[in-house]
């Protein structure tokens, strides 16, 4: 008998060995595998894993007589779960649903004995149970419960990884959506604005940018400042600093800047105007620039007319 015991507990260490390969990838899906395989090896028609959320229980994977399913929620309020919440350790009931006959799901499995374990969390609060439920008397040995002992722990991991999957997809989505609305109010803006990171290579550009460079979003992104943003000085036609470039080598705003030629990429130039910012993190250091500028071309020729026709009356009033 020893030796039939032996060979009994070898063989389920060795099936336990197989099945742990398939316990990869998305946690909810591990969890469907964890109760699969449980009942596979205790040999039981009904395993459920159940969250708990405040007074419910929310039962993740439920493995039904060879049959992976979501099976609902229940009150976690005078069940066996709660009493395996209470005490953190594993509880045996038999003749349950006599013991607890306000709990939809004991009868709905048409369940005899109950064996449930906790799982914990890193801070040692119990977040799920894991229960096993049987139609016919079933005395849940010490190999049955050392093996629920092996996967509660597993089963406690993989609701903490998939709490931090879903806060890291709650970022990302908030972050998606934080990022639509800067492009939406960029692209709302009458003035060009190209934004860099802190080595000068361009993050983001509006449709006025586009226009006046001659360069689209797509091409522009990753390039440097300086490829995209040609600026030369209006008066002696050599290349000068952009707003953008002085920010980042002095960490100081450039409130007002309008002395500089535009070259787009068509090789049509614009007198333009603008104004560079630094971007800061939660520790002041500078992780990027915006750089807004507007096309003056058409004011500044209004000006010159406007100086010359200034000149013009003043010759007549020598004149005369």
């Amino acid at each position: 008998q020893a030796e039939q015991k032996a060979t009994r507990r070898a063989n389920r260490l060795k099936r336990l060995a197989e099945l742990s390969l398939a316990l990869t990838g998305d946690p909810i899906e591990v969890l469907r595998h964890i109760a699969a395989m449980i009942g596979e090896l205790l040999d039981v028609p009904v395993v459920n894993l159940s969250q708990i959320r405040g007074d419910e229980l929310f039962f993740l994977s439920t493995f039904i007589n060879g049959v992976k399913t979501h099976a609902g929620t229940s009150k976690l309020r005078n069940t066996p779960c709660a009493t395996v919440q209470e005490t953190k350790d594993l509880r045996v009931y038999h003749d349950v649903v006599r013991k607890f006959p306000e709990v939809d799901f004991l009868r709905r499995f048409n369940a005899y004995s109950y064996c449930g374990i906790p799982a914990l969390d890193g801070a040692g609060t119990v977040i799920a149970v894991l229960c096993v439920l049987d139609e016919q008397p079933h005395d849940f040995s010490e190999e049955d419960r050392d093996l629920l002992r092996i996967l509660a722990p597993r089963v406690g991991l993989e609701l903490e990884r998939q709490k931090h999957l879903d806060e890291r997809r709650r970022i990302e989505e908030t972050l998606a959506a934080e990022k639509e609305h800067l492009a939406v109010t960029l692209r709302s803006i009458g003035e060009g604005v190209i934004t860099t990171d802190a080595e000068g290579r361009i993050a983001l550009m509006n449709t006025v940018a586009e226009k006046l460079t001659g360069w689209t979003r797509g091409e522009a992104a990753g390039k440097p400042l300086a490829d995209v943003f040609l600026v030369f000085d209006e008066k002696t036609r050599r290349r000068c600093e952009s707003p953008a470039e002085h920010v980042i080598k002095t960490g100081e705003t450039v409130p007002r800047w309008n002395c500089s030629r535009l070259i787009s990429r068509d090789g049509k130039e614009r007198v333009i105007a603008g104004s560079g910012t630094p971007i800061s993190d939660g520790g002041g250091s500078i992780i990027g620039v915006v750089l807004v500028f507007r096309d003056v071309t058409e004011t500044r020729r209004m000006e010159r007319e406007l100086l010359k026709m200034e000149k013009l009356e003043s010759l007549g009033i020598l004149a005369g």
